[in-house]
């Protein structure tokens, strides 16, 4: 074998463990990335579902009931308040149990009128309950608080670590396309030398070793991208047919979220990797 082929054989392995290392990390990166976007999809569910149930004293009159339902409406962290009067509320409790208002000889209505606030936020909903929980004109208030502080909980645990995790695997990915440069200007450590000497500026001859880095880069990110879509149709499907109650992210959503993710992922690893590959590799033959 001859020394360029060499020499060439010897770029391409390095080309292909750039590639393989990046494909790597930004597979992983994304079941992060998805993820991420796929509890906040859930929260959304978790935001229409706790609501709060603020019950009325009996002695309320109507009038009471219509203001602070008015004023309630009005306040900024809620987005739907809805009044669940006497006769719905024992409607309600009837039809859950199969039964008629002759099946238990009822005589009065024993349902006082109750509000059903739903937040805009988990994070309003502690607040708020506690809020009205301390108003004379309900007599009991029931919420979420805890389920819902239960998740933010997890969320915010998830977040840190996984950003954590994420900032490990950006490191790791940029030090295999960094090593990949230094190694390709390595090996033409002696065209480096004779560009030098004719007087080739510098953007001459880092352009190559910039583009070796952002090959490698890319094409680590564009193969992370088909897997990862082709994992997370047959996912999504898997978990529709199984778990149809569970909110999950459309298909279409993952895309763009991999899509954008990933591009961005390729790009700053292989500006970065590039960058720092290069002035490591010129080092190395001593410029």
């Amino acid at each position: 074998m001859s020394k360029k082929n060499g020499v060439i054989r010897r770029r391409w392995l390095q080309l292909n463990l750039a590639w393989v290392g990046v494909f790597l990390v930004q597979f992983l990166f994304n079941f992060f990335l998805v993820g991420i976007f796929g509890l906040q999809e859930l929260q959304e569910s978790w935001v229409q579902s706790l609501l709060i149930k603020a019950y009325f004293k009996p002695e309320i009159k109507q009038e009471e009931v219509e203001k602070w339902l008015t004023k309630i409406k009005s306040f900024p962290q809620v987005r739907k308040v809805v009044l669940v009067t006497p006769q719905e509320a024992e409607k309600r409790f009837l039809e859950s149990l199969g039964l008629t208002r002759e099946d238990l000889s009822l005589q009065d209505n024993p349902f006082p009128p109750a509000l059903e606030i739903t937040c805009n936020n988990l994070e309003e909903i502690a607040p708020l309950a506690e809020y009205l929980g301390g108003l004379e004109v309900f007599d009991e208030v029931l919420s979420g608080a805890s389920q819902a502080q239960n998740f933010l909980s997890f969320y915010r645990i998830l977040l840190v670590t996984g950003g954590g995790l994420g900032v490990l695997m950006l490191i790791f990915a940029t030090l295999m396309v960094s090593n990949a440069v230094s190694g390709a200007l390595w090996l033409r450590r002696e065209e480096v030398e004779l560009w030098h000497r004719v007087g080739a500026s510098p953007r001459f001859i880092r352009r190559p070793f910039f583009w070796f880095g952002f090959a490698g880069s890319l094409m680590g990110s564009a193969f992370a991208l088909g897997v990862s879509l082709i994992f997370w149709r047959a996912f999504l499907r898997f978990l529709a047919d199984f778990l149809p109650f569970l909110p999950v992210l459309q298909f279409a959503d993952v895309v763009i979220i991999l899509m954008v993710g990933d591009v961005l992922f390729g790009l700053l690893v292989g500006l970065s990797g590039s960058w720092f590959g290069f002035r490591k590799g010129l080092k190395g033959v001593g410029y």
